[in-house]
């Protein structure tokens, strides 16, 4: 189960990352990673923080596994 949530969260940050620089080059600029919060909508913003929080869970599987600090 942990293992099919970061896949899933894998692939919904490099879609919303995909879409995100796409939408950027056709207007003509240069795309980048970072992201303004509050230029996304309220049902993003808790899809991302849904995502980031698996992510963090998976990050503290690995390092309790490996006996690493995550933060390193």
């Amino acid at each position: 189960m942990a293992a099919e949530n970061a896949v899933e969260a894998y692939r919904y940050l490099s879609q919303f990352r995909f879409s995100r620089h796409l939408r950027t080059v056709q207007r003509g600029e240069m795309p980048e990673n970072n992201v303004g919060v509050s230029t996304l909508n309220a049902t993003l913003q808790n899809m991302l923080k849904a995502v980031f929080s698996t992510v963090s869970d998976v990050q503290s599987a690995v390092a309790r596994r490996y006996g690493v600090d995550p933060r390193a």
